[in-house]
């Protein structure tokens, strides 16, 4: 309700629904069907305003949670930069988190250059859990050219096709969406070509028609 009036029957409604209720020629309250005696509206003010200040709190509540969540992604970026191992691992939980819930979150890890850092991660000597869970992310960010040119490096895609083998179905998941996504592209004739590739697709295929795997 945004501008509520009150008719000689102390109900309030909408003052846009109540003038379409009487433009049928319909004289009565719609609450009580009572006759109307008077057909003049009154402006609930008071009403009016506990509406305007609930729709403000609201507001400067969801203002709050989306600039909490967008410092957090930057806070969990920046620690990125810093930590390794399992600290590493936790960081990366906690920012999966936020980008699959939060659009805003999502928007800030790339305005950030969050892409570049978590691409920078999938390498040789990167641990499963680590790499499992930066695609995890990146499946969840708008990926430009450029961040898909630098994660079609030969080493990062070698690295997805080893999970896509070897992963739990989540991971799996998740890395097949990835390499979708970069295939998607013109220049990816390494990907499309790939032996491995085409070994782990077909192992996931068998997987899936064996009930123990992905479906789709």
């Amino acid at each position: 309700m945004e501008d509520p009036v009150t008719l000689c029957t102390g109900q309030t409604y909408e003052r846009s629904n109540i003038l379409k209720w009487f433009s049928l020629g319909r004289f009565t309250c719609p609450t009580t069907m009572q006759e109307l005696w008077d057909d003049s509206i009154t402006p609930n003010k008071t009403l009016h305003q506990l509406i305007h200040t609930w729709f403000s709190q609201k507001y400067l509540q969801m203002l709050k949670k989306s600039e909490d969540v967008q410092g957090n992604a930057s806070e969990i970026l920046d620690t990125l930069k810093k930590v390794k191992g399992q600290a590493c691992v936790q960081s990366l939980k906690d920012l999966r988190q936020i980008v699959t819930n939060h659009a805003t979150a999502r928007n800030t890890v790339v305005d950030k250059g969050g892409v570049t850092l978590l691409s920078s991660l999938l390498c040789p000597y990167t641990s499963h859990a680590i790499s499992s869970e930066v695609v995890s992310i990146l499946v969840n960010l708008t990926l430009d050219s450029g961040s898909i040119s630098n994660l079609m490096q030969l080493a990062k895609v070698s690295l997805v096709i080893d999970m896509l083998s070897e992963g739990s179905i989540e991971t799996k998941i998740n890395c097949t969406k990835l390499i979708q996504s970069l295939t998607e592209e013109d220049d990816c004739e390494q990907i499309v070509s790939s032996h491995n590739l085409l070994v782990a697709l077909m192992r996931l295929g068998c997987e899936g028609g064996g009930g123990g795997g992905v479906r789709g």
